[in-house]
């Protein structure tokens, strides 16, 4: 994330708080990433786990998909990830509205089974991360 904010030339200060992880024109951004064994899609889920809800209460929050590789085992290993998405943001205003919450112990249609609560957006509901590069 932070090197494509730097090729965007967007002033930014990495501060990586239980609160948030980045600072950007005064504004608290949470990176949320997502282990995925398959390539993002618009109608897959972003998340924001219901547990970090006192700790973090950012301006807006960056989602990153990582692709892993389907044979890896070691989940400890970072090499395991081949591929890197910035799939859009959101502001804490579209979370509080659009989000929609997944409690834990409950399994999708698709099969995602979901370990905490969470409050998640569609992939097709994110912000496109060109609008906040430009716009900085």
């Amino acid at each position: 994330m932070e090197q494509t904010l730097r090729d965007s030339s967007v002033s930014f200060k990495p501060v990586y708080l239980i609160s948030h992880d980045l600072e950007i024109d005064r504004q608290r951004v949470e990176v949320k990433t997502k282990d995925r064994g398959v390539a993002p899609v618009a109608a897959y889920e972003c998340s924001v786990p219901s547990y970090n809800a006192e700790a973090q209460n950012p301006d807006m929050y960056i989602f990153v998909s990582l692709q892993r590789n389907q044979s890896a085992r070691d989940s400890a290993d970072i090499f395991r990830f081949h591929t890197a998405w910035i799939v859009g943001w959101a502001t804490a205003e579209d979370i509080h509205v659009k989000a929609v919450e997944r409690k834990a112990g409950t399994t999708e249609p698709n099969g995602v089974h979901f370990f905490t609560d969470c409050r998640n957006l569609f992939i097709s509901q994110l912000r496109p991360i060109a609008e906040l590069l430009r716009h900085k």
